[in-house]
């Protein structure tokens, strides 16, 4: 086994052939105690072309079985609408450093065309919730507008979660990127709090920041 964040926020779904498969599975990620596992699944409507999606969790056994009863769905994304060309897909980035909770991203777009938002969920295994961290979206639009004069919601521009701080495991770090004529630009790395929806921008400049790198996965033999 490896780190499954071992480049913090890089993990991303392969929708290669979803048209015809109608159905594609993540990598695994298994827990740091090593007791559980989660992986997402996405689904393909061809009437509609839309995307849907949902997240598994699997106890005490590492074999990936949408259908088995022993895989629990922990979070879904676009199931309950029906929304033509829309894809919705779910993606763990990282288990906490105590198996407690899962960070998971949800991007939203339009088919063949763009991503409109990225959306930060952390399921908490404790109380079985899950919550979604719209706080650090509205942190990083008052930052720009109050200290730089730059109205964020004229512009494109979205958000990358790393994973958990490895200085303070209630910490989620996220980066911020900009996009328009001049490319893509950097708008700082940040933080919050998964208790309490507390901001911190950390840094305006690209640096290697405390990720930390807690749940793991399979990796085939050679």
């Amino acid at each position: 086994m490896e780190y499954y964040n071992n480049s913090p926020g890089m993990n991303e779904l392969n929708l290669y052939g979803i048209e015809k498969k109608r159905e594609i599975i993540s990598t695994g990620a298994i827990s740091p105690d090593k007791s559980m596992m989660t992986y997402s699944v996405v689904y393909f409507y061809p009437n509609n072309r839309q995307f849907t999606s949902k997240v598994f969790l699997v106890a005490n056994n590492f074999q990936i079985k949408t259908t088995d009863k022993i895989a629990k769905s922990i979070l879904e994304s676009g199931l309950d609408s029906l929304d033509k060309y829309i894809f919705r897909t779910l993606t763990v980035v990282d288990w906490s450093s105590d198996s407690k909770k899962l960070l998971i991203k949800e991007t939203v777009g339009e088919y063949l065309k763009s991503i409109w938002a990225t959306n930060i969920w952390v399921y908490n295994f404790d109380t079985e919730n899950v919550k979604r961290l719209d706080n650090i979206k509205k942190a990083i639009v008052y930052y720009w507008k109050i200290n730089q004069n730059l109205d964020l919601d004229d512009y494109k521009w979205d958000i990358v979660p790393l994973g958990w701080d490895i200085n303070n495991p209630d910490m989620v770090i996220v980066n911020a990127y900009g996009y328009g004529d001049l490319g893509k630009q950097f708008l700082g790395c940040w933080s919050i709090d998964t208790f309490n929806g507390t901001t911190k921008l950390l840094s305006l400049f690209k640096q290697n920041l405390p990720v930390a790198k807690n749940g793991f996965k399979f990796v085939p033999k050679k």
